[in-house]
């Protein structure tokens, strides 16, 4: 039997890129990203709408754009990742609320990768949260459309909310 006793695995120039700790668990370096809205933002009714991140939390590729509202993939970052994304609304009794994530194209049009659709008959609010796994290569990004037909504007819901709308991932391959 052999031991292999390390503290850290890194690459010839020196970049750690795995560590373990004293109780032995194992800690990949992997590329991952999180962005947030944290400031309440407008969504009229019956209308797509981008929603506007003004946060990024954790960015360890330059993914997040903070300027186009979205998530970049480049050659260096492309893979397989597990997207994570939510956001709660306010006062919403809507028949539809639809949280539309794009990987290219325009709003309206897509390509959408996801979509999660939400049913609200009078609730004080909604802070529906969704996951999913999907490839993403070179020129893809993401972008988040809302949709709800409340009958008139509601606005998302940050009030003492870490995170509000959110969108994250991090690549498992």
């Amino acid at each position: 039997m052999s031991t292999l006793a390390v503290d850290a695995i890194t690459n010839a120039a020196g970049t750690n890129a795995m560590s373990i700790d004293s109780n032995g668990y194992l800690f990949a370096k992997l590329p991952h990203f999180l962005m947030r809205n944290s400031s309440a933002q407008s969504f009229p009714n019956s209308t797509y709408t981008r929603v506007e991140f003004n946060d990024s939390v954790l960015d360890t590729h330059s993914f997040v754009d903070l300027t186009n509202n979205r998530i970049n993939f480049t050659s260096t970052n492309a893979g397989v990742y597990q997207i994570n994304l939510g956001g709660k609304m306010e006062n919403i009794a809507a028949n539809r609320v639809g949280y539309w994530l794009r990987k290219e194209g325009v709003m309206n049009t897509g390509p959408y990768v996801a979509y999660f659709e939400e049913h609200s008959y009078g609730a004080s609010y909604i802070y529906p949260t969704y996951s999913f796994i999907y490839n993403f290569v070179d020129g893809d990004f993401l972008e988040l459309d809302m949709y709800q037909t409340h009958g008139s504007a509601k606005s998302s819901y940050v009030v003492s909310q870490a995170i509000g709308f959110f969108m994250s991932g991090v690549r498992i391959g």
